[in-house]
């Protein structure tokens, strides 16, 4: 039963992703979750966390992004302006597909590895009041496409070979000939089901 349920699920997330994939050449779609008003010990600046995943151009990208605003504590703002509050936002936005590759930083340090159409790497973003960190990792969509296919095509197979099986009279769990056996398998002691009934071991 619990096989089934996770061939089903398999599946399910399968079509899903097949979706995505082809929605992905019209439109970048990403997920945020954004976390505003953190601080830190010693820091006089206001930092937010953005945790993103983006579709486009038949990828996916999963993103950190910390980014501090350093006005804040300056005489910028006045000094009894109270400190931002603690949120927590999820939102969805699309955007068109050329804006989905990762802007490089030309105003701090960054790198990019990339193998076999796997993608990582990380961005600063240094302005004169604020600057952000980006890390990210990116992958084709047919990397868990394919991981998704190995449970219904184990499946798939699985139960080609028991019909292989019980049509050339050979044990479903061994594959050993019955022909010459009448109770059980002398290969591996099963019992052997009497002619139409499924054998559900």
């Amino acid at each position: 039963m619990m096989r089934r349920f996770l061939t089903i699920l398999s599946v399910l997330f399968l079509l899903l992703c097949v979706l995505i994939w082809v929605r992905s050449h019209f439109s970048a779609d990403t997920l945020s979750l954004v976390r505003t008003g953190i601080d830190k010990p010693h820091d006089h600046g206001d930092i937010s966390n953005a945790y993103q995943i983006t579709s486009g151009c038949g990828a996916i990208r999963f993103e950190f992004r910390e980014s501090e605003d350093r006005n804040r504590g300056t005489d910028l703002y006045a000094p009894e302006e109270p400190p931002p509050p603690k949120t927590t936002r999820l939102h969805w936005f699309a955007s068109s597909p050329r804006f989905f590759d990762v802007e490089r930083s030309t105003t701090g340090p960054g790198w990019r590895r990339e193998f076999a159409g796997l993608a990582a790497g990380r961005e600063t973003y240094m302005g004169n009041h604020a600057g952000s960190d980006l890390w990210y990792f990116e992958m084709p969509l047919w990397v868990p496409a394919v991981l998704l296919i190995l449970c219904p095509a184990r499946r798939t197979c699985s139960s080609l070979q028991r019909l292989h099986r019980a049509r050339h009279n050979l044990c479903l769990t061994c594959g050993y000939d019955l022909r010459a056996s009448k109770d059980r398998c002398p290969e591996c002691g099963n019992p052997i089901p009497p002619p139409g009934v499924k054998n559900t071991t």
